[in-house]
């Protein structure tokens, strides 16, 4: 009995030894694994740390450069842009088919404005064929108004003068009994208009011997100085405004303000 005793007693501390053995490498496995997981994360935060500073220190010189580089960039940016812009509408068909299509159109409408333009103007000029409004004709357009043309005068004025000085300078007797200068008369005169210069010479007073022929009137003598007394080509003669007429003096109508000159001609052209 009591060695039977002493192998239970024996066995238990044997198996009492064993679960502290156990319970201490359990423990011991335990506390490893935990240094095990305190070293991994130790090494994992450090990593981490040096990861987000390189992160940092990257984006810092990222950030720099791209400071250094903006304002250059921002003009290559544009040209670019231009440029990419220009490539897509070119190397986008339906774009450039889009953008004729608009211009043509365009076109277009600038050709029916112009139309309706010219319309308008035209048919501003024109009235209704069927009106009976004033200053319109039978076929509807309108007619400019007439110009009217200025009453003629109630009178007109005109000068007349008188002279022998061609017979004076020739010798003839009556040429110098009637005014040793030769010159007769000079006056104005007013007259109807349509006067003619016949009319001017009867109104003027002067003494008158005149023929009448299928030409016209012809005078033959003035204040009693007759026609070829100074030679077969002389006799009295007309000017107007320094010209002499081809008309006859009862056939030329005067205007207002002509001057008219009675000379005696000695010899042709000496008027």
């Amino acid at each position: 009995m009591p060695s039977s005793s002493s192998k239970t007693n024996k066995t238990r501390r044997i198996t009492v030894a064993a679960i502290f053995a156990c319970a201490f490498v359990a423990l011991l496995v335990v506390s490893v694994w935990q240094l095990a997981l305190h070293a991994d994360s130790g090494q994992e935060n450090g990593t981490t740390a040096q990861q987000t500073n390189a992160s940092e220190n990257s984006s810092s010189t990222s950030a720099k450069n791209i400071s250094d580089k903006q304002a250059p960039s921002t003009t290559s940016d544009e040209g670019d842009s231009d440029a990419d812009a220009g490539t897509a509408d070119d190397d986008d068909p339906q774009s450039s088919t889009s953008k004729s299509t608009s211009n043509a159109n365009s076109d277009t409408e600038k050709a029916s404005s112009q139309d309706s333009l010219t319309s308008g103007a035209s048919n501003s000029g024109t009235t209704n064929p069927g009106s009976t409004g004033s200053g319109s004709s039978s076929n509807g357009s309108s007619t400019p108004p007439t110009s009217q043309e200025p009453p003629p005068p109630a009178t007109i004025t005109v000068s007349i003068s008188i002279d022998c000085v061609n017979a004076v300078n020739y010798g003839s007797a009556t040429a110098q009994s009637l005014s040793s200068s030769g010159y007769l008369l000079s006056t104005q005169l007013t007259l109807s208009p349509g006067a003619t210069v016949y009319d001017a010479l009867i109104a003027c007073g002067a003494p008158v011997n005149a023929s009448s022929s299928a030409m016209g009137t012809y005078v033959t003598a003035l204040y009693s100085l007759q026609e070829k007394v100074c030679g077969p080509t002389s006799g009295w003669l007309y000017l107007v405004n320094g010209s002499q007429p081809s008309a006859s003096c009862s056939s030329y109508s005067l205007s207002d303000g002509d001057t008219i000159q009675w000379r005696y001609s000695v010899n042709p052209g000496d008027i």
